[in-house]
């Protein structure tokens, strides 16, 4: 009888253990004055309209340089942001040789720098910089590229996920937890809900699970016209964030599914978009 107490209890012990006293990992990033970290992206992106018989790939190779900065007079966090390396190529232009053009103004922009404003939370809220990097600029390809790189949209498209990815409280492994963005891809405005899960901690990294749902209607920006567009679609993967240096993330891989239908005058056009992303940190 004292052998099944005893067995007993260490059962009742080891669940209780389990199930209560589990560790709790605080995964934030450092972001101390001085910090500096590099993210690279690559992004290849499929847009298909069938009934048109129209397919535009787009390709993206973008590596920046980060700095974090003190804190403004708000109390909103600043990080230097500086394009190291960019490369873009969208099938359209090619087919239209615009590829050497493209390259000249790629090429403006590696080594200029602006100032990324964030919230408590890190969701980018204001692009600080991009008046000096139009000043005396007088190639309108240029400006308008640069109007869009640097926008607060274009940024946070390109790193939002990478500030807004960190729970708000420790989690162990199992734990699930929530955030949304509004993004915008190629002129298409929608609304994004993330989902994320801590699924193992090994040798200072925590592997992280990644999920979206797109299911909101938006619209598409065209010639200044809004359009209506329904989407309907996914986003899945994997990122590692390197707790011992920094919190900042390590890499990530995932992929973005969308069916929409878009609505010109009476007309409905779908569309399907794929895309693959693949980031790398420090």
């Amino acid at each position: 009888m004292r052998l099944v107490r005893i067995s007993i209890l260490s059962l009742l012990l080891s669940v209780f253990c389990y199930a209560g006293f589990s560790q709790a990992y605080t995964i934030k990033m450092r972001m101390n004055v001085g910090d500096t970290f590099n993210y690279a992206t690559k992004m290849d992106l499929d847009m298909n309209m069938p009934a048109q018989d129209m397919t535009m790939t787009i390709n993206a190779d973008i590596r920046c340089l980060f700095k974090v900065l003190p804190n403004d007079s708000m109390g909103f966090k600043q990080l230097q942001m500086t394009y190291k390396k960019m490369k873009m190529r969208n099938s359209y232009l090619s087919a239209h040789n615009s590829d050497s053009a493209m390259d000249i103004i790629e090429n403006k922009f590696v080594g200029r720098s602006i100032v990324l404003k964030l919230s408590k939370d890190n969701q980018v809220m204001e692009v600080v910089g991009l008046t000096e990097l139009l000043n005396n600029e007088t190639n309108e390809t240029y400006r308008t590229m640069a109007k869009n790189m640097f926008s607060k949209e274009q940024v946070s498209n390109l790193f939002g996920m990478m500030f807004s990815m960190y729970p708000s409280t420790p989690v162990k492994i199992g734990d699930s937890w929530k955030s949304n963005a509004n993004v915008n891809i190629n002129g298409i405005n929608m609304i994004v809900d993330f989902t994320y899960s801590l699924l193992d901690v090994k040798d200072n990294l925590a592997s992280i699970g990644l999920s979206a749902v797109i299911s909101s209607s938006g619209s598409i920006s065209v010639q200044g016209t809004e359009l209506p567009l329904k989407m309907d679609g996914d986003e899945k993967g994997t990122l590692s964030i390197n707790m011992i240096n920094g919190g900042y993330m390590h890499n990530a891989n995932y992929t973005m599914g969308i069916n929409a239908e878009m609505q010109v005058a009476d007309q409905k056009f779908a569309m399907i978009l794929k895309g693959n992303y693949a980031l790398t940190g420090n």
